[in-house]
């Protein structure tokens, strides 16, 4: 889960950096008592690869084949989710 919280605060800040703000985060994991920094500077082409990838989904006359994880048993939105 952690790449994804990553990804979703890039996609964050790249937006922002498109409406003219440029700002950094912070993503805070409380139980673990960890907290890390997170820049865009160097890693636009990462997001930029990650919503291309999304376009192609959404473009898809059909959704992708599922894949089952360990985490969808404990996930919110596993009724919602093919997981």
């Amino acid at each position: 889960m952690e790449k994804a919280h990553e990804m979703q605060t890039l996609y964050y800040l790249y937006y922002l950096k498109k409406h003219g703000i440029k700002a950094k985060a912070i993503l805070h994991y409380p139980k673990l008592n960890e907290k890390r920094e997170i820049e865009l500077e160097g890693r636009e082409k990462e997001v930029e690869d990650a919503i291309i990838q999304v376009e192609v989904i959404k473009s898809s006359p059909k959704p992708p084949k599922p894949r089952k994880s360990k985490i969808c048993k404990k996930c919110a939105y596993r009724e919602l989710c093919w997981g």
